[in-house]
């Protein structure tokens, strides 16, 4: 018992010198008192008082919800047979390494409640001696005698225990702890007609209580005094920091997408001058110069987005072939006599007659030909701003194309509208230039 104490006294020492981490404190002790009761080939005698349970556990928590300890107890015991002929006394010393757990903890990690519920298993070595005495009759009397005195025994123990604890402060715990213990020997009794092969193993259950002392919790944080959440707040850092990455390359990213857009909008830029209407007409086609590759065009001639005339097909026979026994054929000239055109008033959206019987004549090819479709150029004269035109055109030719729709029922999908903005010359209020042109096409 000597050595046992000076053991406990030595780690005791070791604890407190280094009971603390770098974060928290760790080290806790507790120390406890109780019964017990053997659950053996023979029994206890529960009216007589049960023989007293001491203990000590050592636990070093490695997180808030799970440590390990080591335990010291000492389980005095007795019992009799079932007819009361034979009785022992014994005592069982044991020390185990058990795997703690914080249940609390574990299901609520945010949780940093004073009450707690906590289990552990282990494993460890027992050591124990019996004294066994059996009566015997001499002359009808009984004599007691000491029958056989076991010599001290290890066997190996398997320890399950479950812990209610209330934390009184940040250093001290109170706790009632609940013990079953199995031995690996069937004979914790010491009867020497006992311990059969194949017999079920010899328990001990306890009930103790207890008080924790954690080492260092006066000056920092103890794990069994936090949460799951405050003990691994490299969690959050490292979602800090892997969000800092995202946001590091996402940024690098961008800076390739802004040179990027800057390129693209520099281009962007030179496309949109290019598609222009304003800028020098040295024609006055409609088209500036800086793309018009039909110089010197006459003056009203329908040109295409390049400024070249637009073909129309005239039935001027060559009669000369035709003479000479020759095929007919179809001679093209650009000029605008063949295209039809839709004109209107000054500012204006309204379609008069004649421009109705245009648009008309027009709706009767495009029912004759499911294959044909038209292109609804519209134009302004020179008066006003080239914004302010080039919605205009554009108005302009959804309106003819809104009159085919409606009255004519030609589908939308065959009328394409393009609004070309002012004609640059006549430089004046100048009707022909405020105009739809149609044309027709495959």
């Amino acid at each position: 018992m000597k050595r046992f104490l000076l053991l406990i006294y030595s780690l005791l020492i070791f604890i407190n010198v280094f009971s603390q981490s770098k974060d928290f404190s760790k080290w806790s002790v507790t120390a406890e008192y109780g019964l017990n009761y053997v659950f053996g080939d023979y029994i206890e005698e529960v009216s007589k008082p049960l023989p007293p349970t001491y203990g000590l556990t050592v636990e070093y928590g490695l997180t808030p919800a799970w440590g390990l300890a080591v335990d010291f107890y000492n389980f005095p015991y007795k019992g009799v047979n079932g007819t009361k002929t034979a009785s022992f006394t014994a005592d069982l010393i044991c020390s185990d390494l058990n795997a703690t757990i914080n249940f609390t903890k574990l299901v609520f990690p945010f949780s940093r409640s004073k009450f707690s519920f906590n289990g552990s298993i282990g494993v460890g070595i027992a050591r124990y001696s019996t004294e066994f005495t059996q009566p015997y009759a001499i002359g009808g009397i009984n004599h007691p005698i000491i029958d056989s005195i076991t010599p001290q025994k290890l066997v190996t123990s398997i320890p399950v225990s479950f812990l209610f604890e209330y934390n009184l402060s940040n250093q001290l715990a109170l706790g009632v702890r609940a013990h079953y213990r199995a031995y690996m020997t069937d004979n914790l009794e010491g009867a020497p007609i006992l311990n059969w092969k194949g017999s079920t193993n010899d328990y001990i259950a306890a009930i103790t209580l207890s008080v924790r002392y954690k080492f260092g919790a006066g000056n920092k944080d103890h794990v069994r005094n936090i949460s799951v959440k405050d003990f691994e707040p490299n969690e959050a850092l490292d979602l800090v920091k892997a969000t800092n990455d995202r946001v590091n390359k996402l940024g690098t990213a961008l800076s390739k997408l802004e040179k990027k857009v800057d390129n693209q909008g520099r281009r962007i830029d030179s496309i949109q001058v290019f598609l222009s209407n304003d800028g020098a007409d040295s024609d006055g086609d409609g088209v500036p110069d800086q793309r018009d590759r039909g110089a010197n065009t006459p003056p009203n001639t329908a040109v295409d987005f390049w400024g070249i005339p637009i073909p129309v097909t005239t039935n001027i026979v060559n009669n000369n072939n035709n003479r000479n026994g020759g095929k007919q054929s179809v001679i093209n000239q650009y000029g605008t006599d063949d295209v039809p055109s839709v004109y209107f008033d000054f500012d204006r959206l309204d379609l008069d007659n004649d421009a109705l019987e245009t648009i008309g004549k027009v709706a009767e090819k495009l029912k004759a030909d499911n294959g044909l479709m038209v292109e609804v150029r519209g134009y302004c004269d020179y008066v006003g701003k080239s914004p302010y035109n080039e919605k205009l055109s554009i108005r302009r030719a959804e309106r003819v194309k809104a009159e085919m729709v409606k009255m004519w029922k030609i589908k939308p999908e065959r009328i394409i509208i393009n609004g070309k903005g002012r004609i640059l010359e006549p430089r004046a209020q100048y009707r022909p230039n405020r105009r739809c042109d149609l044309f027709l096409s495959k």
